[in-house]
């Protein structure tokens, strides 16, 4: 039996919405990497915040009471330019991952909208496809019953002849 044209069109419909489900299972995993790395970036800026604060307690608490020489204040200056720059570099890293998982949101919203449309799409013209096919089966039924009674109709007279 040769398929229909909806039949074709409906396998059609259908593989694009395999092909969404597929982009969007691809999606989804970018975007849960991406979250696990904004995460991971902001946990390490707020270790590195606390970790700083201490350390620039200890390195004031270890020059209290003591004569200090130009060269302790330029140590201490130097480790505190030191701890803001990587504190400035671990804010940026994680305002990139946020950047970052905010764009894989998008795309993720996309695929699903996508995956939504191509779903509907299928479904809708399965329906029409079903529809069509109890049309045909309902005409068929009359087609043969007509048939049949075209036949027994005829076949009647002959028999009273006989």
């Amino acid at each position: 039996m040769t398929r229909s044209a909806l039949d074709r069109l409906l396998e059609l419909r259908r593989r694009r919405e395999e092909k969404a489900l597929e982009a969007l299972a691809l999606r989804q995993g970018a975007h849960r990497r991406a979250r696990h790395q904004a995460e991971e970036a902001e946990s390490a800026a707020s270790q590195h915040a606390a970790s700083s604060k201490d350390r620039e307690h200890a390195l004031m608490a270890s020059l209290l009471g003591k004569d200090i020489s130009q060269a302790a204040l330029r140590r201490l200056q130097d480790n505190l330019d030191t701890m803001a720059i990587e504190q400035h570099e671990l804010k940026a890293s994680a305002e990139a991952a946020r950047k970052e998982l905010a764009e894989r949101g998008k795309e993720l919203q996309k695929a699903g909208k996508l995956y939504r449309d191509r779903r509907t799409d299928a479904e809708k013209l399965k329906e029409l496809r079903d529809q069509e096919k109890a049309k045909t089966a309902r005409h068929q039924l009359v087609i043969g019953e007509t048939i049949e009674e075209d036949q027994t109709g005829l076949a009647a007279p002959r028999s009273r002849i006989l």
